[in-house]
């Protein structure tokens, strides 16, 4: 019997000299992709990490990553952000909106691509960078878009069609789609309106008829949404640009909890400064956040918002579990400071460096 190769995990890198992608454990720079001008402005994976996609003065490049063998050249080189579908079935490009004598009401600067034979299956004229990002669901099935007042959802295979559904929602300004299969959530954030309340909801695809949880915000201008894996639950960092209080260079932010069963709550911090991060475990039962001025604390929830466990306080800023949820590692940015145990809360990593910019 013939042996299977063992996927090589890998890492890329950009910088004055170039792009490169090294190999894991040694770092040792991959050969296949000769890059040594320092334009480069975008790069990604896919979420699998079986495609590499980059931006240079020759426009967007697709690679298969185990080879690098080139997939799909396209000439758009004023390309500013890169996002794959889940699946990496197709590739989405966002490049600035701009309007020229002779087309004055401008021409499309969203672009979305089939990856296997490089065919352009929608285009639409994005204006803002914010929300600029068609999303799909984990099965590809649904594409959505963010326009004027409506989330508009598309089959996921031909978003250039007519949307199969639409969603009214007054002032949206960001949504995000459960990363489940059926059946599909969908969390909006609503700006507020003349001093009121901003809205996060949360809804069942197709049925927008029934809100499935609500919760009125104030002092919320944006909300970052992190689901639960099985997409029955959300967490809402909301944030506004500035603290009226002056103690914060970073703002004001707050933590919330809505699920499909109509609970919504506030997460109660024991420490006042920004949120750096937060993780759910893989069972979707608890969570966890990284919090306050440094040193910052890190405290384990459960899905009732109750702390379980408190990790203390320490320099870090981000937080991840491992895939069977034993581990939690908390992590200050290029730097690992320590890896903990769930079953003894012991440390077991500490002061792992890295010198690479790593996407």
């Amino acid at each position: 019997m013939a042996a299977t190769a063992v996927p090589v995990a890998k890492f890329s890198a950009r910088g004055s000299n170039g792009v490169w992608v090294c190999s894991m454990p040694d770092g040792a720079r991959d050969g296949g992709i000769q890059e040594d001008h320092n334009d480069c402005k975008v790069m990604t994976y896919s979420r699998d990490g079986s495609h590499f996609a980059w931006v240079n003065k020759d426009g967007v490049q697709v690679v298969r990553s185990v080879d690098n063998t080139v997939l799909q050249r396209f000439n758009f080189r004023r390309t500013f952000a890169l996002v794959f579908s889940p699946m990496g079935s197709f590739l989405a490009a966002w490049e600035p909106y701009a309007v020229r004598k002779d087309r004055p009401a401008g021409e499309p600067n969203l672009h979305v691509w089939n990856v296997s034979n490089g065919e352009c299956v929608a285009s639409y004229v994005q204006k803002r960078f914010d929300g600029w990002q068609p999303i799909w669901t984990a099965d590809e099935e649904i594409c959505a878009r963010m326009v004027t007042n409506e989330i508009h959802f598309f089959n996921g295979g031909s978003p250039d069609g007519s949307p199969v559904q639409k969603l009214r929602v007054e002032n949206v300004t960001s949504f995000s789609l459960s990363p489940s299969t059926k059946p599909y959530h969908i969390a909006t954030h609503q700006a507020g309106n003349k001093g009121g309340p901003a809205f996060v909801r949360l809804y069942r695809y197709p049925g927008f008829e029934t809100v499935l949880a609500s919760r009125s915000i104030f002092k919320c201008d944006k909300v970052k949404i992190d689901w639960n894996s099985q997409g029955t639950a959300f967490l809402g960092v909301t944030s506004v640009e500035v603290d009226t209080t002056g103690t914060s260079y970073y703002g004001e932010q707050g933590l919330h909890y809505l699920d499909n069963s109509g609970s919504n709550s506030m997460v109660t911090l024991s420490k006042k400064g920004p949120i750096y991060s937060v993780a759910w475990h893989p069972n979707g039962r608890e969570f966890c956040a990284v919090y306050g001025f440094m040193p910052a604390k890190a405290t384990l929830f459960s899905q009732k918002c109750e702390p379980v466990f408190d990790f203390g306080t320490g320099p870090r800023n981000v937080i991840t579990y491992n895939s069977h949820g034993t581990d939690i590692l908390l992590v200050a940015t290029l730097c690992v400071i320590c890896c903990v145990c769930m079953h003894t809360q012991a440390c077991v990593l500490s002061s792992l460096s890295c010198t690479k910019e790593i996407v």
